[in-house]
């Protein structure tokens, strides 16, 4: 009796587990710092870009070990510095752990700065942009 019981615990618990939400997955991850984590150590840039107006480059990154993206915004060496604005991460809303932003204003000249990540694995799916004031200006392709 005392078996059976342990069983159909053990059962039970492991199907609970197979049931969780994707999203349970992602909330250790949604807004954590991809360095702090570790998820940077196994990271690669998936797309990227420059961009000519305020002299710096756009990545969207991807950790394999973690499934996350986060955006990085490397600001060219200058006197000038690239501006008052942000890059952005952004998971999709149409994700199927929906839709989540994380901003951080671009660095001063020479800087690389990188927003928090997001949870990617599975089907959900993020980009990485510039953001002018209050306007989207350019992303990357969705990974």
């Amino acid at each position: 009796m005392r078996r059976s019981c342990l069983l159909l615990s053990l059962a039970l618990t492991l199907g609970a587990l197979l049931l969780l939400p994707s999203s349970a997955i992602a909330a250790p991850y949604d807004g954590s710092d991809p360095g702090a984590t570790g998820c940077a150590s196994s990271a690669y840039t998936i797309s990227s870009f420059y961009d000519r107006y305020y002299g710096g480059y756009v990545e969207l990154r991807y950790s394999t070990s973690c499934s996350t993206a986060w955006a990085r915004f490397s600001c060219a060496p200058g006197p000038i510095g690239c501006g008052d604005n942000n890059v952005t991460i952004v998971r999709l809303g149409y994700s199927p752990d929906g839709y989540a932003r994380y901003d951080v204003p671009f660095g001063a000249a020479g800087q690389t700065v990188w927003t928090p990540q997001v949870y990617d694995g599975g089907n959900n799916q993020s980009i990485a942009c510039i953001w002018y004031g209050t306007s989207i200006q350019q992303c990357t392709a969705p990974f």
